[in-house]
């Protein structure tokens, strides 16, 4: 009998973290943070962007800050700015001038190879499986890297094949 209470327990436990996921949506809906679904740019992609990640980011640095956690954690930014984006930036230069492609898809093929998923259905969950829930702070300041890049250079890299290499995207009429 044990085991069954423990195990409707559980499912019960389940059961109400999924209400308490519908109300946020309801809430996020009703004072408009985010658009219902069915609109244009509503539903999903403003949930996501709007409270799922930025949420999942402040729980993932929920973690005791002791000198010694902060060294890996510096350590992390260094090497994935350092490394990884630099490494990235350069193999996106040299792929997109072997291929020889046109100034205005230039920069949408680097930026392809630059930024992968890593965000909420990428990093943060495969991190969570393979690394347990420490490995989520790691994966956040990576993350916040990500971001910042991806938000400043990735939308530079986006606009600039129409925009100072001789094209334009807007008619100019």
């Amino acid at each position: 009998m044990n085991g069954a209470v423990t195990d409707f327990l559980i499912v019960a436990d389940q059961i109400f973290i999924l209400v308490l996921l519908i109300a946020a949506g309801y809430v996020a809906v009703a004072t408009k943070i985010v658009d219902p679904p069915g609109q244009p740019g509503g539903g999903s992609r403003g949930l996501l962007v709007n409270i799922t990640i930025p949420a999942l980011i402040v729980a993932s640095m929920q973690v005791p800050f002791t000198p010694p956690s902060a060294s890996p954690g510096a350590e992390t930014l260094v090497l994935a700015t350092g490394m990884l984006y630099v490494f990235s930036f350069a193999l996106a230069w040299v792929v997109s001038k072997a291929m020889r492609v046109p100034a205005a898809e230039e920069g949408v093929l680097q930026f392809a190879i630059v930024f992968g998923n890593v965000g909420f259905m990428g990093g943060f969950p495969v991190a969570l499986t393979l690394f347990g829930e420490e490995s989520l702070f790691y994966v956040a300041i990576f993350n916040l890297i990500f971001n910042v890049l991806v938000f400043s250079v990735g939308i530079a890299m986006l606009t600039e094949g129409g925009r100072g290499k001789g094209g334009s995207t807007q008619n100019s009429s």
